[in-house]
């Protein structure tokens, strides 16, 4: 299985660079409102996954030769009904933050059920959550945070970044903020817990 491109109801500013980055995907699913933006990008998806709390039944109703899987769960968001139903080695979604807060705090708790799986892409930022061990190809000069999301990540060890971390622990009272990238490549390993890498572009 391949990477597969969602498109979720977060904010989304510029249409034309996403649309670019989201044509590099075979397969592309709406999330919801995510249907909007995939509508305004003319991109059609491959299947429509949600409540239809936020796509209207006109909007759906342009894309009548789409598979539409509805999902009415409560207790579930879109984007975690929409993982659950997609099978994938890796999911880059597109629209995952911004807009409202409770919903992007919730998505971010998802990044660690998935971890170097799921991937978060806005027009500047990739963020994703590693548990053991990461090597990351990037540029010279880039911007680096490390985040814990799970109390404690013991053992953070990193090379490649200008303020470089030996056997660390991440906490909410000490997070790795603004580090830069010094090659073309990171390697971060942690003995122990979920740690949110976040990158510019």
């Amino acid at each position: 299985m391949d990477s597969i491109a969602l498109v979720a109801n977060g904010e989304i500013e510029d249409l034309d660079l996403i649309a670019s980055m989201i044509r590099k995907y075979p397969r592309v699913i709406a999330v919801d409102g995510g249907l909007s933006y995939c509508d305004q990008m003319e991109i059609t998806p491959e299947l429509i996954i949600g409540d239809f709390d936020s796509a209207s039944e006109a909007l759906r109703g342009k894309y009548t030769q789409v598979k539409q899987i509805h999902t009415p769960d409560p207790q579930k968001t879109d984007l975690e009904k929409a993982l659950e139903l997609v099978p994938s080695q890796k999911w880059h979604v597109f629209g995952a933050l911004g807009k409202r807060n409770d919903h992007t705090q919730s998505n971010i708790c998802l990044l660690a059920r998935y971890p170097g799986r799921l991937f978060f892409e806005t027009e500047n930022e990739l963020l994703f959550v590693i548990d053991k061990e990461c090597s990351l190809s990037c540029k010279e000069g880039q911007i680096l945070s490390l985040i814990p999301v799970s109390g404690e990540v013991k053992g953070v060890t990193t090379s490649g970044l200008k303020w470089e971390l030996k056997k660390a622990t991440l906490s909410k009272t000490f997070v790795s903020i603004s580090n830069i990238t010094t090659h073309d490549r990171v390697e971060i390993t942690c003995e122990s817990g979920d740690l949110l890498l976040c990158i510019n572009r």
